[in-house]
């Protein structure tokens, strides 16, 4: 049989040559799709992408980054999770693409590419928290300190003497321990002078000067205090808000993209005018110091004259202004002691609080601590006490108009505490060795204020001068860091008042002391020294840096770029001998998402020093170094965050806090994070100088310089340049023709 063939029309040629081949290509396709999944179906089940902060695959997570297993990948940092908690393709910025649902595929033929996350922290009987376990010297000085309390006591009893006392505060002498004691005697220390040095069998304050501290009665004394910085605040309070700016206005906000002191511009004259004077009327009107002698002697007057209301308080605190003579004398206490002031609050700071103060016991330190709270973030009974054991009295910033007026912390808690001598430390600052000696160096005995250096050159403006009544030439090159201070009140009592009158302000102050990095308060301790005329020793050794070298990508796309890096996460400040003393963890808190082991799940953020890359093992944690702390802080560190996160009343005081409003993270997510951290070389290539060039790694090169020198003037002067051609535009051109940057600003 014979067939014929039909002769196709061109329409159906054409069908034939296009739709034939497109099919078997589709076809192929799917035949491709079908082998790669049988090729990799016997691996892991995908969970999904989770993404991390700062280009780093270990750094903090992003929950909202996330992504699923069917979703591309592109660019971003962070690490795929399979089934079992098993990781793969942890990767930085880049220009990658890829679907985790394949990579996990692929471990069925590569496993070693596979790492297992760490475990969360699961607490046991013996986690719970033990002070002797932690810190064992301060542990057996308590003990030792309590035994020789209790047998004063007893000689007292036996002596017949002072019976009264024997029968009332005497009962009160463990009361470091006891909080039931605390609150049963605090009715009693409100009629009763408050001074810091009446207990006769407190520690001595290395001076041969007497006691520092009143450990039998640190509890009881707590409601007085809170009573006594409410005075002082109240004469604050009064020649401050007498004091005011008035009309006076600074020319803008100081961002990043706007900053009128970069610009070159300046502020009207009649602004700095006014602020000059406020300042100056609050410096004629500044309180005296309150004097401990006339303390007494006000308290006798007050007795004998039956004013019972006012037998806690002292006179000759009232301002010597001819303007407030005719009111009534207004009286506060007096200062006495040394000791060591810091602030805490909610979990967020409470929790590196709870670190520094071991790390300060754990170096032998033996000084009285203040632990300052907003009244809202106070602690519960059962942390306050287990503060108390730390010697660590808490108490409340519950002065008057305290959170309105956006006063500072920081500056109220210095100014209030009730030591005339102080260490101020930040939450989040360890301190390496016992920093008691501080109080005897030479510098601190000539000047009465050690400061210590910023990274960055001087912030503050050029009117910051004129308007301070200084000369130009002692405004500082340099700006200030405020995580660690000592300061003797009673030589600077009229700068800590400025200062504290340029936070009650600082929506002005900030922004003539600081630009966006570092706006708050860390420049007005210096300045307002400055201003009353007080000498202050600066540290002349420029702040270090510790963190870790990495291969960091970024930013995404093609123009990524992958080199080792320096990724820098605390300052590290130095004593006056001029070895490493602080480390303050600025660029990460410690928080309590924990693994539940230190070898197998927690990556080390302390790793390497700069300058010079010296390795934190070899130059802080050996015994064999001059200045090193001796021990494995880091590890240290882990230890007494384990312990405060399985302590019996943990539980209770999270709940607190959740009711609060708190959403502080107590719970491991993924790997224990790598910290936020500082690149050097970014700051200085966006046209910031300092003296923290020696800890750039790799070096600066030749484009670096070039880069960091248009970022730093010639981009502000286009910036300028262009805010006053579109000031020109405004006034000429019509609403049309202005340029987009007013537009931009009506629509907000």
């Amino acid at each position: 049989m014979a067939f014929r063939l039909r002769r196709l029309s061109l329409r159906q040629g054409l069908i034939f040559i296009i739709c034939i081949p497109t099919i078997c290509i589709y076809l192929l396709g799917r035949r491709q799709q079908w082998l790669e999944k049988m090729k990799w179906s016997g691996g892991p089940k995908c969970i999904g992408w989770k993404a991390t902060f700062g280009c780093i695959p270990l750094g903090p997570r992003v929950p909202s980054s996330d992504k699923t297993c069917a979703a591309e990948v592109r660019g971003g940092s962070g690490y795929c999770l399979c089934e079992d908690n098993i990781t793969v393709a942890r990767v930085s910025c880049g220009p990658h693409r890829f679907r985790c649902r394949e990579k996990c595929a692929q471990l069925a033929v590569d496993p070693s590419a596979a790492q297992v996350l760490p475990k969360p922290l699961t607490c046991s009987p013996y986690d719970g928290y033990d002070m002797a376990r932690l810190v064992p010297a301060w542990a057996a000085y308590i003990a030792e300190h309590r035994a020789e309390a209790r047998g004063e006591h007893e000689r007292r009893v036996l002596s017949g003497g002072d019976r009264a006392a024997a029968d009332g505060d005497g009962a009160n002498i463990d009361s470091t321990v006891s909080s039931s004691s605390s609150s049963s005697s605090s009715s009693r220390s409100n009629n009763r002078i408050f001074t810091s040095t009446t207990s006769t069998t407190s520690p001595t304050d290395g001076r041969g000067s007497g006691a520092t501290w009143p450990w039998g009665e640190l509890g009881s004394d707590a409601a007085t205090l809170s009573h006594i910085s409410s005075l002082i605040w109240d004469i604050v309070d009064e020649v401050v808000g007498r004091n005011g700016l008035g009309d006076a206005r600074i020319p803008d906000t100081r961002i990043r993209t706007n900053d009128w002191v970069r610009e070159g511009r300046r502020m009207r004259t009649r602004d700095v005018e006014k602020l000059k004077a406020s300042v100056a009327g609050l410096l004629r009107d500044l309180p005296p110091y309150p004097n401990a002698a006339a303390s007494a002697a006000a308290a006798a007057a007050a007795t004998e004259a039956g004013n019972a209301n006012d037998s806690s308080s002292i006179s000759g605190s009232t301002s010597t202004s001819s303007s407030s003579s005719s009111s009534s004398p207004t009286t506060a206490p007096g200062f006495s002691g040394r000791g060591v002031v810091m602030v805490g609050g909610g979990m967020r700071y409470l929790t590196p609080a709870w670190t520094s103060l071991h790390v300060l016991r754990r170096t032998g330190c033996k000084l009285p601590v203040e632990l300052w709270f907003p009244v809202e973030e106070f602690p519960t009974p059962a942390v306050e006490e287990a503060l108390l054991g730390l010697g660590v009295m808490s108490c409340r910033l519950s002065a008057r108009d305290l959170a309105q007026r956006g006063y500072g912390v920081k500056v109220a808690a210095l100014l209030l505490s009730s030591f005339q001598e102080v260490l101020f430390l930040d939450s989040d600052n360890a301190v390496l060795r016992d920093p008691t000696y501080l109080f005897e160096s030479e510098a601190y005995v000539s000047t009465g204020a050690l400061l210590w250096p910023d990274y960055w050159d001087r912030t503050a403006t050029p009117e910051v001068a004129q308007i301070l009544n200084i000369s130009a030439s002692l405004i500082p090159a340099g700006s200030f860091e405020s995580g660690q201070m000592v300061i003797d009140k009673a030589r600077h009592w009229r700068g800590l008042v400025l200062a504290a009158y340029m936070n009650v302000y600082g929506a002005v102050f900030s922004e003539l002391l600081s630009c966006y990095i570092g706006k708050g308060d860390k420049e007005t301790f210096a300045y307002g020294m400055l201003a009353a005329g007080e000498t202050m020793w600066v540290s002349p050794v420029n702040p270090g840096s510790v963190g870790l070298v990495t291969v960091v990508c970024s930013p995404p796309g093609r123009a990524t770029k992958c080199r080792e890096q320096f990724l820098g996460n605390t300052m590290v400040q130095y004593g006056t001998d001029g070895l490493p003393l602080f480390f303050h963890a600025n660029y990460h808190k410690w928080d309590l998402a924990l693994p539940d082991s230190f070898e197998k799940g927690w990556n080390r953020r302390w790793q390497v020093l700069q300058p010079n890359r010296r390795s934190v093992a070899e130059v802080i944690y050996s015994g064999n170094v001059t200045g090193g702390a001796g021990y494995d802080v880091e590890r240290f560190v882990y230890d007494t965050l384990r312990a405060f996160r399985c302590a019996s009343w943990f539980d209770s005081y999270h709940a607190a806090r959740v009711r609060m409003g708190e959403t502080t993270t107590v719970s491991l997510d993924g790997f224990h994070p790598v910290p936020d951290y500082i690149t050097f070389r970014e700051f200085y290539r966006a046209g910031w100088s300092g003296n923290f060039e020696d800890l750039v790694h790799p070096p600066l090169r030749l484009g670096d310089r070039l880069v960091s020198w248009y970022y730093e003037k010639p981009r502000w002067w286009f910036r300028r340049l262009s805010r006053d051609m579109c000031r020109l535009r405004k006034r000429v051109f019509p609403s049309w023709l202005r340029c987009k940057s007013d537009k931009r600003r009506k629509g907000s």
